[in-house]
This record gives C-alpha cells, structure tokens and sequence, in this order.
C-alpha cells in the first residue's frame, strides 16, 4: 500500500474540564489517525478519507493545497 508524503504534520489534544483524560489524536495520511490517552497508545482510527486533517485545515483557515 502506498501512503501520501506530508509537507505539514497536525498534531490534535482534546483536554477536558476537571483532570479527566488527555486524549492526542495524530492524523498519519495512511488511512488511520492514532490515538493516545494519558500517554498510552489506543486502537488506530479509521479515517480513509482524512476528515481529521481536512477539519483542521479548515479550523486553522488553511487550503487544501497546503495538503
């Protein structure tokens, strides 16, 4: 399987309110985004379509050339 070159990388942490999980999901272009809580590393995400790197180019008011 062939995966896409990066020229950005996105990293994503979700913090919640009150000390509960730190949640880091990292979009890899290879069809999966990765996960860790706490620092321990989860079950890849599903994500063919890179939704979550397309969400934050859209949040930080990026292209889609800057791909």
């Amino acid at each position: 399987m062939s995966c896409p070159a990066f020229d950005a990388e996105y990293h994503v942490t979700f913090t919640a309110r009150g000390g509960h999980s730190l949640v880091a999901v990292d979009p890899t272009g290879c069809l999966t985004d990765s996960v860790t809580v706490n620092g321990t590393t989860q079950p890849p995400l599903w994500d063919p379509m890179n939704r979550l790197s397309d969400a934050v180019r859209k949040l930080l008011g990026l292209s889609r050339r800057h791909r």
